[in-house]
């Protein structure tokens, strides 16, 4: 798998960090860069920690399953494109918001989120990607993302 491709599958698997950074601020007007530290610290360990799970765990059925791995990787990648197209449309009116600088909440909200992640790794085992390389880019780039809103606010 190529860098472009790493790079892109990070971008995806950060939107979620991404998208609670938005909301907090949505909710908390003050306190923005602490709520984008806390995102990204917290989003970006999960997200990383994730596909290593995910590898490790997918490593020991490579064997098992050589013979048709590449349909796997497909299912799994599929599964995960349509869980995410799913929850791009459910919505909830009327739900009270939650405590955005609660790191309970933060913490649950990133192992929700980083569950793709984890799959995300047991493609990258199946198709022989380099772990190293894959969890560092998903790491970075999603510790990067929630800070991107803020970094475009000071331009106001």
């Amino acid at each position: 798998m190529d860098s472009l491709s790493i790079l892109l599958i990070a971008l995806v698997l950060a939107l979620d960090a991404f998208a609670v950074a938005v909301a907090g601020w949505a909710v908390v007007m003050e306190e923005r860069l602490k709520i984008a530290t806390n995102v990204a610290l917290l989003f970006g360990g999960f997200q990383a920690l994730m596909p290593v799970i995910g590898w490790f765990g997918g490593s020991q059925f490579i064997d098992a399953v050589s013979g048709y791995d590449h349909w796997v990787a497909f299912c799994l990648l599929a599964l995960i494109g349509a869980k995410m197209i799913r929850d791009s449309s459910t919505t909830a009116p009327g739900e009270k918001a939650a405590d955005i600088l609660d790191h309970r909440i933060l913490a649950f909200l990133a192992v929700a989120t980083s569950i793709d992640a984890l799959a995300a790794g047991v493609t990258f085992a199946f198709l022989e990607v380099s772990i190293l390389h894959s969890v560092a880019v998903i790491g970075v780039v999603t510790f990067v993302l929630p800070f991107v809103p803020d970094f475009f606010s000071l331009w106001r």
